[in-house]
């Protein structure tokens, strides 16, 4: 309502309705905020308004002829430029964006489970377990967060409370394929190979796309003496991820 009456009276002024309608419109939806959950914030819901900005900005300084005014807005471009430039950098990769976001935010367990995501997927285990426990102990149903700490866990040879996370989202999501693979590594780390073939293989079931599993499945079944099915899995990791060079390793350790 309040954009109709703006719009309604600046009907004369074409470029204002425009700027006033890029600058609003496209956030419409995100005002709804039960869908939004745990995205509310995010820089990514201002990209179009503030070109509607930029539309409104021109035609304040297009119909203010002084001098000063203009410099002005000038010299807070050019430092509002500046700052975006160096936000930037945040931004690099998913690592220093969520280390960012946990510093800001460190309340936020959507902040620290990505983080903790971030992390692993660096290859810095260790490193997150801390904001992956972090963000289990602010909001207990994330589910994701303990799938990766149960990946983090049995990587670090913590099988046993990586099976413990692994099975209490499996309480909660029998179906979860994170849960069935992070459960089957912890697994496999016990030595529990069958064990851990049964989970790999119900995870392939629901996702057969996890070629991280596929390998992992592989050498359970190598472990097991079982090549023809080791050879199998290999094959499939290899298909799905062909530059792999440990899954092109594995297969030909087991395959004749």
């Amino acid at each position: 309502m309040g954009l109709c009456v703006a719009a309604w009276s600046v009907q004369r002024r074409p470029e204002l309705v425009l700027g006033l309608g890029v600058a609003v419109l496209p956030l419409l939806p995100r005002l709804y905020l039960p869908a939004l959950h745990d995205s509310l914030f995010a820089e990514r819901y201002l990209h179009l308004p503030c070109a509607g900005m930029a539309i409104l900005l021109a035609a304040g300084i297009d119909a203010w002829p002084k001098v000063l005014p203009r410099v002005v807005v000038a010299l807070a471009i050019v430092a509002a430029g500046t700052a975006s430039l160096l936000r930037t950098e945040v931004w690099r990769d998913s690592l220093t964006l969520w280390t960012d976001a946990a510093h800001k935010a460190p309340e936020s367990p959507v902040a620290n489970e990505f983080l903790g995501g971030a992390l692993l997927a660096a290859g810095r285990n260790a490193d997150a377990v801390a904001p992956l426990e972090r963000a289990i102990e602010i909001d207990p149903t994330r589910t994701d967060a303990r799938c990766n700490l149960a990946t983090a866990l049995a990587s670090l040879g913590r099988p046993r409370e990586a099976i413990f996370q692994a099975t209490f989202v499996l309480m909660v999501e029998p179906s979860n394929p994170g849960a069935l693979a992070a459960r089957g590594w912890a697994l496999a780390v016990e030595g529990r190979f069958a064990e851990a073939l049964a989970d790999y293989e119900d995870a392939l079931s629901r996702d057969p796309m996890l070629v991280a599993v596929h390998n992992n499945a592989g050498i359970v079944c190598a472990r097991l003496g079982r090549p023809d099915l080791a050879a199998a899995h290999f094959r499939q990791a290899l298909r799905l991820d062909p530059a792999n060079g440990a899954y092109a390793r594995n297969l030909a350790m087991v395959a004749p």
